[in-house]
């Protein structure tokens, strides 16, 4: 009997023990649970960056009309005070805009300091239009030589230094012959080429009055 009790005795020490050492024994350090935000890529597609391509257009440049190849008449206006033919897109001049005759003709400026030169050195500063044509004919004369472009050259110059109309497309044709006759300017053989083309196209071409520089 007193067996029992001390093996009973035992048994709830050692229970006692092993609960005790159980909770009292140190808890392990639990590290921190980090959360990690998942960024998930956006499922629409960027726009894409455009690519505008400019083409160049080849323009025929020197004395340029807008021609409707089937009715409709080109005009150059010239209506105002302030027209300026040189500027107007209709009829791009291949003569440069200030002191041309000096500029775009270097010999139009005589060298020489004589009282009977002729025409004056300063010839192209005359505002007398009858003069300035007289002066002109004589300067091209002395440079060129009396020769039927310079003829063909001056007769439109006139028309255009008293505001006259052109008669038709095969008159300005002649001009830009005699031009590039006496001046081998590369625009002004692509403005004849390309007025050849229109003509040969039948486009109805008219022209306005127009005003010299």
């Amino acid at each position: 009997m007193l067996k029992r009790k001390w093996y009973w005795a035992l048994a709830v020490f050692a229970i006692l023990c092993v609960s005790s050492f159980i909770f009292f024994r140190p808890k392990p350090r639990l590290e921190p649970i980090k959360i990690y935000k998942a960024v998930t890529p956006g499922l629409k597609p960027s726009p894409a960056k455009k690519r505008t391509e400019i083409a160049k257009v080849a323009t025929p440049r020197g004395h340029n009309h807008n021609v409707d190849s089937r009715t409709h008449p080109v005009e150059t206006p010239t209506s105002g005070n302030k027209y300026d033919w040189r500027n107007d897109d209709v009829f791009d001049s291949t003569i440069s805009n200030s002191a041309p005759w000096k500029q775009t003709y270097p010999e139009s400026e005589s060298t020489g300091d004589s009282d009977n030169t002729y025409p004056p050195p300063d010839w192209y500063k005359t505002e007398d239009p009858a003069l300035y044509i007289e002066y002109l004919q004589a300067q091209l004369i002395k440079q060129f030589g009396d020769i039927p472009e310079v003829h063909t050259f001056v007769a439109f110059r006139e028309k255009m230094q008293f505001r006259l109309p052109i008669k038709d497309a095969d008159e300005y044709l002649r001009f830009l012959e005699a031009q590039y006759a006496l001046w081998p300017m590369e625009e002004t053989r692509e403005t004849l080429e390309t007025l050849e083309k229109r003509i040969k196209a039948g486009a109805n071409i008219v022209f306005g009055p127009m005003e010299a520089p």
